[in-house]
């Protein structure tokens, strides 16, 4: 049996980030049981334009690059194969008006909206079978997207404790609804947390299982990790963003205790508070580099030349839900790791210094600057490979055989 697999996402970044969609739907493209992988994604007029600037103006190759394919993908009438070896394509549905203020304007909208998921049966969906659609909620065209685009099977991958962490209640609102309608229509239900199970099961009206989020491995293992122990360079690197997530009083107090050690940061800024902070940080401190964003492809060419790998995120609301991805890439490396006790750094406890107190986290990157232990290495790299992508991937095949 031959599957082919649409997948109905929350935002407009394909090949920007390989966030867990990206990464189970590049996995899943490889199987010999998946005929062909359809990606959808929403993009706004705003959105389009934005797009549009970054695609001339970004300074790293890569990512001008993607930004490019993402302008074609939105000017696209159909569905754009953007991995010819796996045959992924992606597809933009353009929303106009989003909102219901503006009656008109929305009602236009949604018309829109209805034609592109009906365009989607005409030209990727035809005759094919057995077709499986992977829902990623609260994305707000989901209701529309699942009664209009013909499938033969629904399962939803709920990443996040979204509803904790939206802070206005209108917003909120709106997504618990979204939860109510396709949840229950789902044949099967997994997420990134067992959170997710504890507070979404009253929306979904059945089990919600954990699959943990991964690595590929091959990319990650290709480059060989440089050596730690250069008492010349001793840097501590960070890969990710700079927004809400990031606890900025913690990072502040430890690079500012930490004077002789470079403090490398790679990612983007979002939200005028990171950006603020990342100027004052700059400016205040000369042993804290902030390197902007790079194409996630470079991230593993990077954090191999780090002594430390660290991540400052907030134990908090802002997390709930989550799992950190960076954590399984900073495992490949075998590299010592400092970091909060955010998932699922506090489930390898015993590979890695975690702590939330901004003091022993000094204590603990000194002692991990200074450690030199092949074993405990070793160890790191192991339980990178078995929190695999392709393991993820061979648990939801599994699974959908299984399912009538």
């Amino acid at each position: 049996m031959k599957f082919n697999i649409i997948t109905l996402w929350q935002h407009n970044d394909w090949g920007l980030y390989n966030r867990r969609n990206e990464a189970l739907l590049r996995e899943l493209a490889q199987r010999d049981e998946v005929e062909s992988v359809l990606h959808v994604e929403p993009v706004r007029l705003r959105s389009f334009l934005t797009l549009l600037s970054r695609s001339f103006r970004s300074k790293d190759k890569h990512i001008r690059q993607v930004y490019r394919q993402h302008v074609q993908k939105a000017l696209s009438y159909k569905p754009m194969l953007v991995n010819a070896k796996d045959n992924i394509s992606v597809y933009s549905l353009f929303i106009l008006y989003p909102h219901q203020q503006q009656k008109g304007l929305y009602n236009l909208s949604q018309f829109l909206l209805q034609k592109q998921m009906a365009f989607i049966n005409q030209t990727w969906v035809k005759n094919k079978q057995n077709i499986i659609l992977i829902a990623y909620p609260p994305a707000f065209y989901l209701p529309q997207a699942v009664s209009t685009i013909r499938h033969d099977l629904l399962i939803a991958d709920i990443m996040d404790d979204v509803l904790t962490r939206v802070q206005n209640q209108d917003i909120k609102e709106q997504y618990v609804k979204i939860y109510q309608t396709i949840l229950p229509k789902c044949a099967w239900l997994f997420s990134t947390s067992p959170e997710i199970d504890r507070n979404y099961r009253q929306y979904a009206k059945q089990k919600i299982e954990f699959i943990p989020n991964g690595i590929d491995i091959d990319n990650h293992t290709r480059i060989e990790s440089k050596p730690t122990t250069n008492n010349n360079s001793l840097t501590v690197g960070y890969v990710g963003s700079f927004n809400d997530e990031m606890d900025t009083e913690l990072l502040e107090h430890v690079v500012s205790q930490m004077p002789d050690v470079a403090f490398k940061f790679i990612g983007f800024t979002t939200g005028t508070q990171s950006k603020i902070f990342v100027n004052m940080m700059r400016q205040k401190y000369t042993n804290f580099h902030f390197l902007g964003r790079r194409h996630y492809s470079e991230v593993p060419r990077y954090i191999s030349g780090f002594t430390v790998l660290s991540s400052f995120k907030k134990h908090d609301y802002t997390t709930s839900g989550g799992e950190s991805i960076k954590i399984y890439e900073y495992l490949a490396t075998g590299k010592p790791i400092v970091t909060t006790p955010v998932p699922p750094a506090d489930r390898f406890l015993d590979v890695m210094y975690v702590t939330a107190d901004k003091h022993q986290f000094v204590t603990y990157l000194h002692q991990a600057l200074a450690e030199n232990n092949k074993s405990l290495s070793l160890r790191r790299k192991q339980i990178a490979a078995e929190n695999s992508w392709s393991k993820r991937v061979d648990i939801i095949l599994e699974k959908v055989k299984a399912l009538p």
